[in-house]
């Protein structure tokens, strides 16, 4: 077998296949066969695996062998567990072919350091046969953009000067997030979905600001995004009209945030958005609530007015402190004539 070229070697097996495959059509055809052509088409897609497979292990430089051995092998089962009838109650012949070929995928992967690319496919058809196995499908689509999330801030952490991956790598965090609350009923009605991605995309850019200084503008979608989590959470369980000044606040803090840092990044432009939003988030709120807060600051005026009067007085001008004598400034006013 290893004196010949792989092109001639491949075209012999492929001929044999046809040759295998064109009988079995013939059988079929006179009805010759009757329910045995699963058997005989498991028998010839075996074949082609047993020897693709054979192939590989005989000369390991030729991983390629691999992804037909394991498309034939999937191909095999495929028709084997179709024609039980017992064995397809217990065992999904399609979720079986796909293991089967990301298996030949998944070696590939695991054995040749060059041939990293093979992830890509071994984890589809991985996923493709989770879904078809299991009744749950979100857990297992939550594990897969999962894992994406977190090669992408693996890639990330080796790799600092690429901070743009933070953001796809944090939206797919969020969205792990959403389908793990929704495979398990009792996190969804505790959890509020959106709050879940709105604080994952913040976390993207909040990672941004505080790891790349020169980037401070992250910080502006970071507060934004995190003070729209805070409130889609907390509206779901507190009732009342209080998103207008919850919004307007949460954004002048967050250009506040930015006013702190005007000696390190020049952003003391800041400080006007952060005063006009927190101004009207204020406005809002007393003007919301004006009937509960309108007593506190009457309460709290009358007591400034109280403190001032009496205590800040008191300091100014003491009790106790005894008069100047008026003829000893007389005194020093004739001995130091020049103060005149």
């Amino acid at each position: 077998m290893s004196h010949h070229k792989p092109g001639t070697f491949w075209s012999t097996i492929l001929s044999v296949m046809l040759i295998l495959f064109g009988f079995l059509l013939l059988l079929d055809t006179f009805n010759i066969l009757n329910d045995a052509t699963e058997l005989f088409l498991a028998a010839i897609f075996g074949f082609g695996a047993f020897v693709s497979l054979s192939f590989y292990l005989q000369h390991r430089q030729n991983w390629w062998a691999l992804i037909p051995g394991g498309i034939l092998l999937g191909l095999s089962g495929f028709f084997l567990i179709d024609a039980f009838p017992s064995l397809n109650r217990q065992v999904d012949e399609v979720s079986f072919m796909m293991f089967a070929f990301a298996l030949a995928f998944w070696v590939i992967f695991a054995t040749e350091r060059r041939q990293r690319w093979a992830i890509i496919p071994a984890g589809l058809f991985t996923f493709v046969a989770l879904i078809i196995t299991f009744e749950n499908p979100e857990f297992f689509l939550a594990l897969l953009f999962g894992l994406a999330s977190f090669f992408g801030f693996q890639f990330y952490a080796k790799n600092h000067k690429h901070w743009w991956i933070l953001l796809p790598s944090s939206a797919l965090l969020g969205v792990s997030a959403i389908l793990a609350s929704e495979s398990m009923s009792f996190l969804s009605r505790r959890i509020e979905e959106g709050s879940l991605m709105l604080f994952a995309l913040a976390l993207g850019f909040w990672l941004i600001y505080i790891s790349h200084g020169k980037h401070g503008w992250a910080a502006i979608p970071a507060g934004i995004l995190t003070t729209l989590g805070f409130l889609v959470a907390i509206e779901r369980f507190i009732p009342g009209n209080f998103e207008g000044p919850f919004l307007m606040i949460g954004f002048g803090l967050t250009f506040g945030m930015l006013w702190v840092r005007r000696k390190l990044d020049d952003t003391g432009w800041a400080i006007w958005p952060a005063s006009i939003l927190l101004a009207i988030g204020l406005f809002i709120a007393v003007a919301e609530y004006a009937d509960k807060i309108w007593p506190f600051i009457f309460i709290g005026v009358g007591g400034w007015l109280i403190w001032r009067n009496f205590v800040q007085n008191r300091k100014i001008n003491p009790v106790n402190e005894t008069p100047p004598n008026r003829g000893e400034f007389e005194f020093e006013q004739e001995e130091h004539p020049e103060w005149i």
